[in-house]
């Protein structure tokens, strides 16, 4: 897929899931991509498409919106690439972080044309946490299964995206902090609450 000719269908994205590649192939398509290979940038696009819509539907549902920031990285990525650094660390943390500032500008935009003055802190990100408790399910009854998807629900926005990017997309906590724009203090005592909560419910003993 050419990601700066994304099919316009906003209902139906429609990435191809493609295999994240490993770190030395990672630098490899860096390489290529930041000497101007389309076919580099199209391989990197089909490889975190669907990672980077998925971070997106956590925070807005607004399809569109979602499909259009990731467009608009990958045309900022191409445009920008031979200002970029020669070795990426982690590319899948730098195209979440861009995203996820994309998509925040771009709904406190919306909600200024609205007439809204105040813009919170505390957005709505909300995570359907849906794979770990199908697993969970088969170690545990039905009833602890609900409640710790009743529980991961009820973190805070930003506790929910403290863990999802622990442990859904594997960051470390300096990458998280980055992301989320805030200090690696700040993460440790986001996930620490969160899994003290979710030990509870799972009667797990505390570390």
């Amino acid at each position: 897929m050419d990601a700066l000719n994304q099919p316009g269908n906003r209902n139906e994205p429609g990435f191809f899931v493609a295999k994240t590649p490993l770190a030395a192939e990672e630098q490899e398509l860096w390489r290529l991509f930041r000497g101007g290979s389309r076919q580099a940038l199209n391989v990197i696009f089909d490889c975190y498409a669907r990672t980077l819509y998925s971070y997106g539907r956590n925070i807005t549902p607004d399809q569109a919106l979602i499909s259009d920031c990731i467009q608009d990285v990958f045309v900022e990525l191409w445009t920008k690439r031979g200002n970029l650094s020669e070795s990426v660390v982690l590319l899948k943390f730098y195209l979440i972080k861009s995203l996820r500032r994309r998509i925040l500008r771009r709904l406190s935009s919306d909600k200024l044309s609205l007439g809204e003055q105040h813009i919170p802190e505390e957005y709505d990100y909300t995570v359907e946490f849906t794979i770990e408790v199908d697993l969970i399910q088969e170690q545990f009854s039905q009833e602890v299964s609900q409640q710790l998807k009743s529980s991961l629900a009820a973190l805070s926005p930003r506790q929910q995206e403290a863990i999802y990017l622990k442990f859904y997309e594997n960051l470390g906590y300096d990458e998280i902090a980055l992301v989320m724009q805030t200090n690696v203090k700040a993460v440790y005592n986001l996930v620490g609450k969160a899994l003290i909560s979710l030990r509870q419910v799972l009667r797990l003993p505390s570390r």
